[in-house]
C-alpha cells in the first residue's frame, strides 16, 4: 500500500498536457466530456481542471452518497448555476444526459448567462456516444490516454531543476534541453515502452507490481467491464481477437483472415475489432493514398495505444521477454507511433504508406491538407534509409523527412532524412 500512495501523489504532481486545452474548451463551451479507457489519469486531470474554476464540486457516481445528490438533478445542478460541475462515471447514468441538454439550454437562454460548465469523465459505450450525440453544439470530447513521453520528460525536467543549486530562471536554453534530454533518454523511453503509460502501471516502484496491476487490469476489462459497458460479444472470443491483432501488430491483413486463424466468422472479428477501437485499446492506421477509392481497397493496419497492455496481453514482463519472442520490433513501432501522434494532437491525421512497388513508410503525419511529415521508425542503433522510403517521401511530398530510433544522436540521412531520438522527433513534431 505504501508503493500505491507514492504512486498517487506523484501522479498528481505531473501536469498533462491535456489540462490547458480542457480549461479552454471549457471557457468556450458548456460542456466538455473525458472520454478513454479506465485508469488513464481522467479523474486526477479533472480535478487538477477544477483549481482553474473559482466554485466547482466534484460527483463520482460510483459513489451512493454523491449520486444521491442527483435524485433531484435538475434542482442541483440550478443550486450550483454558477460552477463548474465534474461528473464522473457518467457512463453508468446516461438518463442525465437530456437533463444536462436542458440545463444548458436554460442557461444559455438566462440573463446574465451563466458561466457555470459541466466536465463529464466516462469510458466510451454504445450508450455514451448516442446519448453524447443529444448534445451535439453543446459538448466538446477529449480522448484522454495515459502518460506520454513530453509529460514525463517535463515533469522529471521540472523535478531536476527544482534540485538544483542553481535556479531554473538562470538556467539557459541549452541547459534546460539537456536536462531534458537526459530524463528521456533510453533508461526512461524503455520503461514507458515496455510498463506503458496507465498511471498505476507506470509509476510503480515495483517493476513485478506493475507487470500484475496489468495482467488484472485486462482480466477485469475483459471479464467484467466489457459487459457492464454494455458488449454483448463472448470475452473469450474478444479476447483471442485483441491477442492476434497483438501478434500481428502492424501488419496489413484483412479481417476474413484473422478470422480464418480463429476459426469464426468475419462478423465475429469485426464486432470485436470496432469495439476495441471504441474503448481505444487499438488505433487503426489507413494507407494514404491520393485517390481516396484506391485508399478504402487498402488493408488497414492495427496498433495498441498502450504497449504495457500489449505486452501484458502477450504475458510478457520483461524487455528480454518481448525480444525472446520476436514482437519488439511490431512493439517498438507502435510504440514510436503513439507517442507521435499524441504529440501532435492538432494533426490533421495519420497513415502508413505502401504502394504496388513496394515503396514504404511507417507513419504519414498529415498536419493540414497539404503539409505532410514522412516518419519511418527503426529499432536498431544505425539506422538506414533505403530507396523506398525515399520514393515513399517523394510520392507523398513531404515537408519533413524523419527517422526515428532508439539513440541519442541526431544525424542526416541520405535521402534528406534526419535520424533522432524519439523524444526530440516529439517535440519537433508537437511544434510543427
Amino acid at each position: 500500500m505504501a508503493k500505491m500512495g507514492h504512486t498517487v501523489s506523484i501522479q498528481d504532481h505531473i501536469k498533462r498536457k491535456l489540462e490547458n486545452e480542457v480549461v479552454r474548451r471549457l471557457q468556450d463551451i458548456e460542456c466538455v466530456a473525458l472520454i478513454g479507457v479506465r485508469q488513464t489519469g481522467k479523474t486526477t486531470l479533472a480535478k487538477a481542471v477544477m483549481k482553474s474554476f473559482p466554485k466547482s464540486v466534484y460527483l463520482d457516481l460510483g459513489s451512493e452518497e454523491d449520486l444521491g445528490q442527483l435524485n433531484k438533478a435538475e434542482s442541483f445542478f440550478r443550486q450550483h448555476n454558477d460552477f463548474l460541475i465534474v461528473i464522473d462515471e457518467i457512463q453508468t447514468r446516461p438518463h442525465l444526459f437530456p437533463i444536462l441538454r436542458s440545463q444548458i439550454d436554460e442557461r444559455r437562454s438566462s440573463s446574465p448567462i451563466s458561466e457555470g460548465r459541466f466536465l463529464i469523465l466516462g469510458s466510451a459505450n454504445e450508450e455514451l456516444t448516442r446519448q453524447a450525440a443529444s448534445l451535439t453544439g453543446r459538448l466538446s470530447m477529449i480522448d484522454v490516454v495515459g502518460f506520454h513521453l513530453l509529460e514525463l520528460a517535463e515533469y522529471a525536467s521540472d523535478q531536476d531543476a527544482a534540485a538544483s543549486t542553481t535556479t531554473t530562471a538562470a538556467l539557459g536554453s541549452g541547459d534546460v534541453a539537456s536536462v531534458e534530454n537526459n530524463i528521456a533518454g533510453k533508461e526512461h523511453v524503455e520503461r514507458l515502452w515496455v510498463r506503458g503509460g496507465l498511471p498505476i502501471s507506470y509509476l510503480s516502484a515495483d517493476t513485478n507490481f506493475s507487470f500484475q496491476w496489468r495482467r488484472d487490469f485486462l482480466e477485469g476489462y475483459i471479464h467484467r467491464d466489457l459487459k457492464a459497458l454494455g458488449y454483448e460479444i463472448d470475452p473469450i472470443i474478444f479476447q483471442n481477437v485483441w491477442e492476434i491483432l497483438s501478434k500481428n501488430q502492424g501488419n496489413a491483413r484483412a479481417h476474413s483472415d484473422y478470422a480464418g486463424d480463429l476459426k469464426v466468422s468475419k462478423a465475429v472479428v469485426d464486432e470485436a475489432i470496432g469495439i476495441l477501437l471504441r474503448l481505444q485499446l487499438i488505433r487503426r492506421l489507413r494507407p494514404w493514398f491520393q485517390n481516396l477509392n484506391k485508399q478504402m481497397k487498402k488493408q488497414e493496419k492495427y496498433f495498441s495505444t498502450d504497449s504495457g497492455l500489449l505486452h501484458a496481453l502477450l504475458n510478457l514482463q520483461t524487455l528480454d521477454e518481448i525480444k525472446s519472442v520476436g514482437i519488439d520490433g511490431p512493439s517498438w513501432e507502435g510504440f514510436i507511433i503513439h507517442c507521435l501522434i499524441c504529440s501532435a494532437p492538432h494533426a490533421k491525421d495519420f497513415y502508413y504508406y505502401r504502394d504496388e512497388k513496394k515503396n514504404e513508410l511507417d507513419l504519414v503525419a498529415e498536419l493540414t491538407a497539404d503539409r505532410r511529415w514522412a516518419i519511418e521508425i527503426k529499432r536498431n542503433n544505425n539506422p538506414s534509409t533505403n530507396q523506398s522510403n525515399i520514393n515513399a517521401a517523394l510520392a507523398v511530398e513531404a515537408e519533413r523527412r524523419i527517422l526515428v530510433y532508439p539513440g541519442d544522436e541526431v544525424y542526416e540521412l541520405r535521402g534528406d532524412f534526419v535520424a533522432m531520438p524519439v523524444f526530440q522527433a516529439c517535440r519537433e513534431l508537437s511544434t510543427a
